[in-house]
């Protein structure tokens, strides 16, 4: 029979893991809309992630090993390339 404290534990729902803030490294408003970048890093496997959020809603992300090129994605996204 099994363990009946093991088998309560292994039943036990998951934490809910929350989101870390993104680092915000370019803002731009005008012409009605806001346009924010955020940097975010998931790890040396993953690399760094640029998210681009217009008035508030995300309108993209997009992958990048390098975190300089992460910042040029998001300069570029503000201010136009």
């Amino acid at each position: 029979m099994p363990d009946p404290e093991w088998f309560a534990a292994s039943n036990a729902p998951a934490p809910i893991r929350q989101p870390k803030p993104g680092e915000r490294v370019s803002t731009c408003a005008g012409t009605g809309r806001q346009v924010d970048c955020e940097l975010r890093f998931h790890g040396e496997s993953y690399g760094w992630e640029c998210q681009c959020l217009y008035n508030g809603e995300l309108a993209y992300g997009r992958r990048f090993l390098m975190k300089a090129d992460a910042m040029r994605e998001a300069d570029c996204s503000v201010n136009g390339c």
